[in-house]
């Protein structure tokens, strides 16, 4: 049965789906550290995830400056697209 006054998840404000996905990494750290032990983990952390972290960084940060030139452009491309 659907709420009428729900808000659908689409709609959720970005900082209620912020703190989901802190929950998310938190908990799965957590379960991280008591299958494979913390040693590991901390391996694992600083050898892959802190680089991969950056690099998603990164490519999101590029997208970002490049929707943002777009849209600034007098006449943007793919107007259809962007709303």
């Amino acid at each position: 049965m659907r709420h009428e006054n729900g808000v659908p998840a689409v709609r959720r404000p970005p900082a209620v789906l912020s703190k989901i996905l802190v929950i998310a990494f938190v908990f799965g750290g957590l379960l991280a550290a008591i299958v494979v032990g913390i040693e590991r983990l901390g391996y694992w952390f600083g050898t892959y995830l802190v680089p991969f972290a950056v690099i998603l960084g990164v490519i999101a940060a590029v997208l970002a400056l490049l929707v943002w030139v777009i849209e600034r452009s007098p006449d943007p491309p793919y107007r259809a697209w962007l709303q």
